[in-house]
């Protein structure tokens, strides 16, 4: 399903999964803001997370960005929480991710299809596609790119996508 920012949160959590991967950039800080300047959308999103008794939210990035003022101590509600630089989607491993081969049903949330929606496809999670606002040229570039693949292989190949 392709949905907003906004929209995309409460897609993935009504979704009730044990797992959520969300991308880091735009849907927790902006491409543009400089490194530690987190938007209070991880608060809320943290909160509804645990909330909803998401086991396991793993951020992740293929950037080297410096998020590590990203994850806080929480207190002990059940979720854990992972931050993951340089993912390497869509090629990252549930190993790499901390998820175990039992980990559950799980959302990927992000805004690039050949990337986050394939990382989604490898791990057997559903893809929530987010329609980012003004997307940095290579971002934009991997999206066409996603979508094309998406057309020749099929959509049954990607059962997991929404959007």
């Amino acid at each position: 399903m392709r949905s907003s920012t906004e929209d995309a949160i409460s897609t993935c959590l009504g979704l009730r999964p044990a797992v959520l991967i969300l991308d880091a950039e735009p849907l927790l800080i902006d491409w543009s803001a400089p490194d530690g300047a987190w938007n209070s959308r991880w608060h809320e999103v943290l909160s509804r997370a645990v909330d909803q008794g998401v086991g396991a939210v793993v951020v992740v990035t293929n950037s080297r960005r410096d998020l590590s003022g990203l994850i806080q101590p929480l207190p002990d509600r059940g979720t854990s929480v992972r931050l993951v630089r340089r993912a390497r989607k869509p090629w990252t491993t549930r190993r790499t991710l901390g998820l175990s081969a039992a980990a559950g049903s799980g959302v990927v949330c992000g805004d690039v299809s050949l990337t986050d929606g394939l990382l989604a496809t490898r791990l057997g999670f559903t893809f929530v596609h987010v329609q980012a606002e003004d997307p940095p040229p290579l971002a934009r570039l991997q999206n066409r790119c996603g979508r094309l693949l998406a057309l020749v292989v099929g959509s049954r190949q990607f059962p997991g996508w929404r959007g």
